[in-house]
């Protein structure tokens, strides 16, 4: 009975794509005659291995840790905005500034997150991160002001989960995965930040809840991607360990939500908590826990990449880490304050062009809910507006964006902080670490504060980071992107 019914539920598929090309394609003529839109080119198949195919290479290139030079590859090719024809379907694909300005601002109505609801619902809810419409403004207004709060004032807290990662280091400056110490650093921030209390990722016995929690939420996010790479076809996945791994963070969430309840009855915390502060607009506990793991996703991913290639980069430059070292050297050894901190301006370049090489998520994309338009990309001299049908997906490497030499100039590839202080330095649409338009993220200040904080202090601590792997570089995409086999590096501890 199971074959019959997958070959019926693709059939419908290839039927519903029929009408689909065939409602576009006279939707496309009407666009053309009114607006002049011209369709992307058809990426040649000059890119793709013998015997190959698009999907076949895409899947091994990102296998082999390389799919982001590959989709660079194909966006220079391409001349930065193109289409291509997948089992999924027609995508577009631009890396054009206009172009995501489009997408993210001018005509941010025109376009929703597409299947990531259906993706990532299971393991996240509705939330945020997660929604479209009416469903995201509501998280949004329920989120924005809380995140506003999460600036730090004091940094005790923080502070607290540095010196006990820093327990973890080796004293003989011996070699260390440091960017696994900073996803367990960022899971303990984000989890007190948003709980009220931590999943101490550094000690948890591994047969403990909060250990369970954290290997069940890792698992899940991970497969998270891989539902997404499904679209249409998404009712062909089925994992009983995902199903299970979310079961186990909802469970753990709930509990914690439950002692948020007693304890708010009991009286406010001395402490800043979020979902403290979310429960006087919120009262049902899966509309609260969806929030919070949304927020955790966002915010734990983002801080612990940023982070890790940081120093996977500072490993590789010794002299921004010298000039790094000569700005936080004013504070004489003693932690900043926040303001202090926001005045750290070399810092602030390190982080911004770190955050321009290896953006945290280097892939994004969008889907048309109604008949619109992009303004350039089409036709053979890329110029043109474009046509975009209901349904179409379009796809928006920040990866591609950010490194485009005829933007920002022919060492583009190239980690040079220093780019971030030329007066005529204005990358605008050209640079979206964190989206834009009314998607913003909402804890970008959150992220850059924490990290900012968490460098100052390992620079104080350590008077040289010594690269310890030489192998190429090689990302791991999931939900952010990290470096697969961590960031092997030594750090050397100040006498």
């Amino acid at each position: 009975m199971w074959p019959y019914l997958v070959l019926v539920a693709i059939l419908l598929v290839a039927i519903r794509r029929i009408v689909q090309r065939t409602r576009r394609w006279k939707a496309n003529r009407y666009y053309a005659t009114k607006h002049g839109t011209k369709d992307p080119i058809v990426l040649a198949d000059v890119l793709r291995p013998e015997g190959g195919n698009y999907d076949k290479e895409t899947m091994r290139a990102f296998q082999e840790h390389r799919g982001l030079e590959l989709i660079q590859k194909r966006h220079i090719a391409g001349g930065y905005t193109f289409q291509t024809h997948t089992i999924g379907g027609r995508i577009i694909n631009t890396s054009e500034p206009e172009n995501i300005k489009t997408l993210q601002a001018s005509r941010f109505e025109d376009y929703s997150l597409g299947f990531r609801q259906v993706a990532l619902g299971p393991l996240m809810g509705k939330g945020v991160f997660t929604t479209d419409g009416k469903d995201w403004e509501h998280s949004r207004a329920l989120v924005r002001p809380n995140m506003g709060k999460a600036l730090y004032t004091d940094f005790s807290t923080l502070e607290g989960h540095i010196q006990e990662m820093l327990r973890h280091f080796p004293k003989d400056g011996s070699t260390i995965d440091i960017q696994d110490m900073f996803f367990k650093l960022a899971f303990d921030a984000s989890s007190e930040f948003l709980f009220g209390e931590s999943v101490r990722a550094f000690e948890a016995a591994e047969d403990s809840d909060e250990a369970r929690f954290g290997a069940a939420f890792d698992y899940a996010s991970a497969e998270t991607v891989r539902r997404l790479h499904y679209g249409p076809y998404l009712f062909l996945y089925f994992n009983r360990d995902f199903t299970k791994a979310c079961k186990t963070v909802h469970k753990f969430v709930d509990k914690v939500i439950a002692k948020a309840v007693a304890r708010r009855a009991q009286g406010k915390p001395n402490q800043y908590i979020f979902l403290d502060s979310l429960m006087e607009s919120v009262s049902d506990p899966q509309r609260l826990r969806s929030e919070t793991l949304n927020v955790m996703q966002a915010g734990r991913d983002t801080t612990a990449s940023l982070l890790g290639h940081v120093f996977y980069l500072l490993a590789r430059h010794p002299d921004v880490w010298t000039k790094l070292e000569a700005e936080i050297g004013e504070l004489n050894g003693k932690p900043p304050s926040y303001e202090e901190l926001k005045k750290l301006t070399y810092l602030r370049y390190v982080m911004n062009e770190t955050l321009r090489v290896h953006p945290v998520a280097p892939i994004n994309s969008r889907v048309a809910v109604r008949d619109t338009m992009l303004p350039t990309g089409g036709g053979p001299d890329h110029k043109s507006p474009i046509f975009i049908p209901k349904g179409q997906k379009i796809s928006f490497p920040t990866y591609v964006l950010h490194r485009r030499s005829d933007i920002y100039g022919p060492d583009a590839h190239e980690f040079r902080p220093e780019r971030w202080g030329e007066p005529t330095f204005r990358p605008g649409w050209a640079y979206i670490p964190f989206n834009g338009g009314p998607r913003i993220c909402l804890g970008q200040q959150y992220a850059l504060t924490e990290a900012g904080y968490t460098i100052v202090r390992l620079v104080q601590t350590f008077k040289a980071v010594e690269q310890r792997d030489f192998t190429r570089y090689k990302e791991s995409v999931r939900v952010s992107a990290s470096i697969f086999g961590g960031v092997q590096v030594g750090l050397i501890p100040r006498e």
